[in-house]
């Protein structure tokens, strides 16, 4: 059902939005991972999804769900439902399950959608802790083009894929909460790279 979904948005898409993965050499061909990137857009998640050669899980807010049609739509993607603003320790379990039995998770670390579009909000640590907890590489994706997406949907969409990038290559021994907030701030300073704006804590500044 999942490819059948995708086949049918890649009909409606593709004529209208031009996608292109720069340095697809990044890309792991051989193991899963732990995809981030910054969220300006809706479309984010969906043309992120549909230009990836493997089946992407994205996480999605709960109320999403409830609502007809699109809830069993999201549902056959395998999208994971989580609750906002709170611990969802279900939410959690399904993605780390995800990742242990060799999927890609994909993670908007900024939490919601950055209107401002001027740098990157603050990043939540998911990220870091997933790193951490399956032991795979986070492989920082700068999306950029989908905010000007139009009506017409007429429109070229870049993702921009960074080297992927492990916690204990950066911390050796035992990783408190101290140093999932280091490696968060990374993952930030590698997106604000990629996109080539300055990152208020870049490191090393």
């Amino acid at each position: 059902m999942y490819k059948f979904i995708y086949f049918l948005l890649n009909l409606i898409f593709r004529p209208f939005i031009s996608m292109k993965i720069e340095n697809p050499e990044n890309i792991p061909k051989d193991r899963n991972y732990i995809i981030i990137a910054n969220h300006v857009s809706n479309f984010d998640p969906l043309l992120l999804a549909l230009k990836w050669e493997k089946q992407v899980h994205f996480m999605a807010k709960e109320e999403l769900f409830k609502i007809f049609f699109i809830g069993s739509v999201l549902k056959k993607l395998d999208m994971i439902p989580v609750r906002r603003g709170e611990s969802d320790r279900k939410a959690v379990k399904e993605s780390l399950d995800y990742l242990k039995s060799g999927e890609i998770l994909a993670l908007f670390p900024e939490g919601t959608r950055n209107k401002k579009r001027e740098g990157l909000l603050p990043f939540h640590t998911g990220a870091a802790f997933f790193a951490k907890s399956a032991d795979l590489e986070v492989l920082p994706v700068a999306i950029m083009g989908t905010d000007g997406i139009k009506a017409s949907f007429s429109n070229n969409v870049f993702f921009k894929v960074g080297k992927p990038m492990k916690i204990k290559d950066y911390y050796d021994g035992k990783i408190s909460s101290k140093e999932l907030e280091g490696f968060t701030e990374i993952l930030k300073n590698e997106i604000s790279n990629l996109l080539c704006i300055k990152n208020e804590n870049n490191i090393g500044e």
